[in-house]
């Protein structure tokens, strides 16, 4: 029973969230943590499903950048519903700020 409250605890008070300059991850209920990384710092994401996880469409996502001081950043997030769709929009938005950057 401690397990499924904290768990459910964990998922409800955790906010992953991306915009056309940020990555931003929140965690926590009284002492809250929040971690942003630009773009144009992204370096990796990487995807992990269990058996579990590929029958019911969830897995755990793991996203590397590096701050201005070059000191990298890792956001970890465990049982994420449709990993996969997130990476597409995550990857297809570091795309599109990249090229807008550019031109």
């Amino acid at each position: 029973l401690f397990l499924l409250i904290s768990f459910l605890m964990k998922a409800a008070t955790t906010h992953l969230a991306f915009n056309i300059q940020f990555m931003i991850a929140t965690y926590g209920i009284f002492k809250q943590k929040k971690l942003q990384i630009n773009h144009t710092m992204f370096e990796s994401m990487a995807v992990k499903k269990s058996l579990l996880g590929k029958l019911f469409d969830f897995g755990n996502i793991k996203i590397v950048g590096r701050l201005k001081n070059r000191t990298p950043q890792i956001i970890k997030m465990n049982y994420v519903a449709s990993p996969q769709d997130f990476e597409k929009r995550l990857r297809r938005t570091v795309k599109h700020s990249y090229f807008h950057r550019r031109g």
